[in-house]
Order: C-alpha cells, then structure tokens, then sequence
C-alpha cells in the first residue's frame, strides 16, 4: 500500500502547505507564523524532498498540491 505524499510531511510542513495554496510568500508565512524567513525556506525546502519522490519537483506542482490538500480538508 502507497502512503499519501502528505503523510510523509510534518505538522509544521503541513501549515507551510496551507498558506502556499493561499498564495502567499515565504516572507509573509514567516511573519503569519512568527518564524524566520529561513526556517520557513527551510520548511519549503524539505517539502520538496519529501514530495519529489512523488512527482512534485517544481513550485508549480507544488502549488497544485497544496491546493488540492487543501480542499480535501
């Protein structure tokens, strides 16, 4: 049995998904957060890793995905 791509990413990976399907940048999720830039660069970072394994490799995709979570929730 496959796990979801989403299983993989953490809680915090998770909300980082959340606001890039709003569309906003890092600089604004780090300031929603209360977190640096970096650590929210950080989060997007290994959410590519973890999701390049299922084919989401560019920020196109990774849009598409975090919408589409999103939407399921």
């Amino acid at each position: 049995m496959h796990n979801s791509p989403i299983d993989e990413l953490t809680k915090a990976e998770i909300n980082v998904c959340k606001y890039i399907s709003k569309g906003y940048t890092h600089r604004k999720i780090a300031r929603l957060t209360k977190r640096s830039p970096k650590t929210i660069n950080n989060h997007v970072t290994n959410i590519y890793k973890k999701l390049n394994k299922h084919g989401v490799n560019n920020a196109a995709r990774l849009g598409v995905f975090c919408v589409m979570y999103s939407l399921n929730k």
